[in-house]
């Protein structure tokens, strides 16, 4: 990925390995700026930050489309003079096991120049074992993946259509919350049901979302020999789950 502007008088171009990336993976960038004037400029004003953006300001004012970022500018010098360039200087950014996914409300981006500022969005997708359960969920289990947002925190959330069926045909949705870090992972299943609500008249009905968490150890769901999900242990907590969901719907324990 690479992004070129022109400010200045100086050409700033940024390039990062790869197109896509995800939470705990480390970026790899540079930045080269070549000065195109007849005369020397300051550089002070450079920036070249990461930051999240927000799409619905991004189309209003971009001033205030980002949160406080940081910065992952390399050392410059103080002035570049005319016709001279610094050549690539090398940058890198690990990002936090909490990084935010890419959704339809905003995504990290490289925000960069001197004065104006470019951008470069950033794809961040869940890590691949994650990934994979959301696979595993719709080979094994038949739940369909509709839409992926970030959520509150550093948590992810999935939001699946349930499968045909007498056993599913209450509930609505199941949103699977995904949170992350290098030993556990921690998910919280939410089944929005459609129930019949008692106290009302004419016997209408009401949502009632019922929740089941477990944390996890990645050990516990990894293959050791090559790190990738271990889907008959995935598939295997799911199944206590969807046990203990129904366990609870038999019971009528339909409150939380």
């Amino acid at each position: 990925m690479k992004g070129i502007s022109f400010q200045s008088g100086i050409e700033i171009r940024v390039e990062i390995q790869g197109e896509k990336w995800s939470p705990g993976d480390t970026l790899l960038g540079t930045l080269t700026l070549s000065n195109r004037s007849s005369k020397p400029v300051e550089l002070s004003a450079v920036r070249l930050d990461l930051s999240r953006g927000l799409e619905r300001k991004l189309k209003k004012d971009a001033a205030t489309a980002f949160d406080v970022g940081v910065s992952v500018r390399p050392q410059l010098p103080g002035v570049l003079e005319a016709g001279a360039s610094t050549g690539e200087l090398a940058w890198t950014y690990q990002l936090a096991h909490d990084t935010a996914v890419s959704d339809v409300s905003g995504s990290l981006f490289v925000v960069y120049g001197l004065g104006a500022l470019t951008t470069l969005r950033l794809k961040i997708e869940p890590i691949e074992a994650i990934r994979e359960m959301m696979l595993s969920l719709s080979a094994a289990f038949k739940f369909k993946l509709n839409h992926t947002y970030s959520s509150k925190q550093g948590y992810t959330e999935f939001v699946l259509s349930p499968p045909d069926g007498r056993e599913f045909g209450f509930v609505n949705q199941l949103c699977l919350f995904t949170r992350s870090d290098e030993t556990d992972i921690h998910l919280r299943f939410e089944f929005d049901v459609q129930v019949v609500d008692g106290a009302s008249p004419g016997l209408k009905t009401k949502v009632v979302t019922k929740k089941f968490e477990r944390t996890v150890m990645w050990v516990d769901l990894l293959h050791r020999f090559n790190g990738k999900l271990n889907k008959d242990a995935f598939e295997s907590l799911f199944q206590e789950v969807l046990k203990e969901f129904s366990d609870r719907t038999t019971q009528g324990a339909m409150g939380e």
